[in-house]
């Protein structure tokens, strides 16, 4: 039955790809720039306008960024990426905190596209030499697959940089993907803090816990207030076109384009 219900979906889908792909009016070409909308290597550290707390000169030193504004989608801040080694090293041997610590780098690499930049140059060093961190680590770090890793930073970077459709993937909205491994990470952090709480020491909780926990919830905020960001969030006015307006209801509208 399940195969069925595969060659049903895809007999169904086959016409609509294909009419996508090789229909009236299809695309040609790559749709966005490569190497455009990409994460630069000092954006992981340096807060954008769209953080509540970034300072002028932050400001100034990210306007130089590739793209604009509303895909720089990679600042994660010193004090969370200092809490997540903290987090990836202490509990290592949690298979969840090796996932995450994992698909989290692999995702922050694969979000500065083709090649690297950094400070707003844009540099000729290809994006997955940083994939030989793998192999390096692995001599060190038991449970790393180094070579596995390396190729499959390669071959995703591969597609990205030279093959069609996966050509067209902004590179720095990969970084929401890794968000996900983060926010894993950081639970995974929390709940051995809170666990403090539940474990009794001689009937109850032993002073050593109690800071333990203080000192891990405020570890916690003082990693995640950096990266509040701007309220209310930037917009972009999109005015609809005359055509467009004059099928709905005769009116000419402004519409405004939320950048997350």
């Amino acid at each position: 039955m399940a195969g069925a219900d595969e060659a049903g979906r895809g007999s169904l889908a086959g016409p609509l790809v294909a009419f996508q792909f090789f229909g009236p009016q299809h695309i040609h070409g790559v749709v966005h720039a490569r190497n455009e909308f990409v994460s630069d290597l000092w954006s992981f550290f340096v807060p954008t306008q769209m953080s509540l707390l970034a300072p002028p000169w932050a400001v100034h030193f990210t306007e130089k960024f590739a793209g604009n504004v509303s895909e720089w989608n990679s600042y994660v801040g010193i004090p969370m990426v200092l809490l997540l080694a903290f987090v990836a090293v202490r509990y290592w041997q949690l298979v969840i905190v090796r996932l995450a610590t994992l698909v989290g780098v692999l995702i922050a690499i694969l979000s500065m596209g083709v090649t690297i930049h950094y400070g707003g140059h844009v540099t000729t060093m290809p994006v997955f030499v940083l994939g030989l961190a793998f192999p390096l680590l692995a001599r060190f770090v038991p449970g790393i697959p180094g070579l596995t890793m390396l190729y499959t930073t390669f071959v995703m970077w591969f597609a990205m940089a030279r093959l069609p459709v996966f050509g067209d993937i902004l590179p720095s909205r990969m970084m929401l993907i890794g968000y996900l491994a983060i926010g894993l990470l950081l639970a995974v952090f929390l709940e051995q803090v809170l666990s403090n709480l539940l474990r009794p020491l001689w009937g109850r909780v032993g002073v050593g816990g109690r800071a333990a926990t203080i000192a891990g919830m405020a570890a916690a905020a003082i990693a995640l207030i950096p990266m509040i960001p701007v309220i209310p969030y930037w917009s972009t006015p999109s005015p609809i076109p005359a055509s467009s307006a004059a099928t709905s209801f005769g009116t000419s509208r402004t519409s405004c384009t939320r950048s997350v």
